[in-house]
């Protein structure tokens, strides 16, 4: 397998923004990338992005998420976000009872 060299500074870690449609797509599409990132990079963290994920695909997803990253690695999981957005095509932050919240979604001071 062919080895990342990302420039990280000495004591620094990455942010690894992982997006997919459904919920199996993260690990299935790049799911041994994420292992190895976490091999060369230990300090590493992940927010995990699902669009679409409901019932039992959304619990699914969420412990896929742990399962791969680590639960202490993951600084944001996101499940179900195209339920979240607005008939005005505004992307609203799901709250915590799944339904839309005020706010959008921001990694990094990059808006989604």
């Amino acid at each position: 397998m062919i080895k990342l060299n990302l420039d990280v500074k000495k004591g620094g870690a990455i942010k690894v923004l992982c997006l997919g449609s459904h919920s199996d797509d993260i690990e299935i599409g790049c799911g041994g990338t994420i292992l190895r990132l976490i091999d060369q990079y230990p300090d590493c963290s992940f927010h995990w992005v699902v669009f679409n994920a409901m019932g039992v695909r959304k619990a699914e997803a969420q412990r896929a998420a742990e399962s791969f990253a680590g639960a202490d690695r993951l600084e944001r999981v996101v499940l179900g976000l195209l339920e979240s957005v607005e008939q005005d095509g505004a992307l609203r932050e799901p709250r915590q009872d799944g339904r839309a919240g005020p706010g959008v979604f921001r990694f990094d001071g990059a808006i989604f």
